[in-house]
């Protein structure tokens, strides 16, 4: 495969103690090209406009208690309130980055919830999809074809649809291949279709824009762990709703270890980030 054309970089400074590491938790890019960043030893979420410049922060309260609880996902409501979820809990700032509330909803599994356009939101855990709407209830869309593997990563485009990736385990002499498959949806709540992809690697993580699904995925040996790779190679994978398009580009071998993929506001780029490092790579959309 081709190797994607690295147009730029962005640095960010994150506040944090003198000789302390950085913990850094998930990330986003909202539909204005700001990045928000959480840490996940405060549990606060440092938001920068494209280009770096700090903006300002969402710092939950001391007696929220969500220090090294890390975010599993984020939503911005068209009002610009920030809801930020862990396994356990769910915090909401306004749009000044003012903490609002906080509520404990445990939940099992990954207990990832990815909001729609309109009044329900999705629930993906690693045992099951399920639609939530304030007319029908929770109802579960789709179980797992491989009971050991499961969902993992998905995301929601900006009507509403969603995407998840299902890792799928195939034995063989020397190693075990995870073989990766998509699951798309309708807004609506209905399982439109599973994608079987042609190659083998670690899905760390997808963006989808409603017409193409972008995946971040790991191709070397370290695959077939389970853990997120720490090394080289890197590849973005590329698949149309309709499956008929399924390409791929390699990304330089001299980057950090990779976790998140994001779109840029006008679609014309991917935008990737390290696990550790507070910086974001510009690449041209395959």
């Amino acid at each position: 495969p081709r190797e994607l054309e690295l147009r730029g970089s962005v640095e960010f400074v994150i506040p944090s103690a003198p000789d302390e590491p950085l913990h850094l938790g998930r990330r986003f890019v909202d539909r204005l090209g700001r990045v928000w960043i959480s840490k996940w030893d405060t549990a606060a979420v440092h938001v920068f406009d494209a280009e770096g410049a700090a903006l300002f922060s969402c710092t939950p309260e001391s007696g929220d208690d969500l220090r090294y609880h890390p975010y599993n996902w984020f939503h911005l409501t068209p009002q610009g309130h920030l809801l930020a979820g862990t396994f356990d809990a769910l915090v909401e700032f306004d749009p000044q980055g003012q903490r609002i509330a906080c509520s404990f909803q445990p939940k099992p599994g990954l207990g990832l919830v990815y909001a729609t356009r309109g009044e329900g939101h999705w629930e993906v855990e690693q045992r099951e999809v399920a639609f939530v709407s304030p007319e029908f209830g929770r109802r579960v869309i789709r179980e797992p074809r491989d009971a050991f593997r499961g969902f993992g990563r998905a995301s929601v485009a900006p009507d509403g649809a969603l995407a998840v990736c299902e890792a799928r385990e195939r034995s063989s002499i020397d190693q075990a291949k995870i073989e990766p498959s998509l699951h798309l949806f309708s807004s609506g709540g209905k399982h439109l279709a599973a994608l079987d992809l042609q190659y083998e690697g670690f899905v760390c993580d997808l963006a989808f824009d409603g017409r193409e699904v972008t995946l971040l995925a790991h191709v070397g040996i370290a695959s077939s762990c389970g853990m997120t790779p720490l090394a080289p190679p890197w590849e973005i994978w590329t698949v149309s709703t309709d499956g008929m398009h399924v390409a791929r580009a390699r990304l330089p071998e001299d980057l950090p270890a990779l976790w998140q993929v994001s779109l840029s506001p006008n679609g014309e780029e991917l935008w990737i980030f390290p696990s550790k490092e507070p910086v974001l790579y510009r690449f041209a959309r395959p």
